[in-house]
């Protein structure tokens, strides 16, 4: 069962569903409960959190079935910092083990200041 502030913490912002996945955004606020204690002075999103975006992302996508079997690579690139805007994309790579793989992004003013935030793959059976 998830934190009951946890699960406020990780609201998505918008949706966009597609044909084969979905965008999403979420702007990290300054005032987020778990900012204050991860890391005190130096407050960083914590990166369970960011994969639990992808989750929302992917339960609210028709097009990705449910549930994931297996996390098969996360991979961090930057930190999300308080006021960061993140953008997660998911897509379904039809496979044999059927494969969703995803990105994020730290959404600057524009495309060509975003940052690679991280990058994930996950199967389901």
């Amino acid at each position: 069962m998830s934190h009951p502030r946890a699960s406020s913490t990780t609201e998505l912002e918008a949706v966009d569903v597609t044909d084969d996945g979905g965008t999403a955004l979420k702007t990290i606020g300054r005032e987020e409960p778990y900012l204050s204690g991860h890391y005190p002075g130096n407050p960083i999103y914590p990166g369970v959190f960011l994969f639990d975006l992808c989750e929302k992302l992917a339960s609210s996508c028709p097009a990705i079935p449910r549930p994931f079997d297996r996390l098969d690579s996360l991979r961090f690139f930057a930190p999300a910092l308080p006021g960061d805007r993140v953008r997660i994309e998911l897509t379904l790579r039809r496979s044999a083990a059927g494969t969703v793989i995803g990105a994020a992004f730290l959404g600057r003013s524009t495309v060509e200041d975003q940052q690679k935030l991280f990058t994930v793959r996950m199967s389901y059976a």
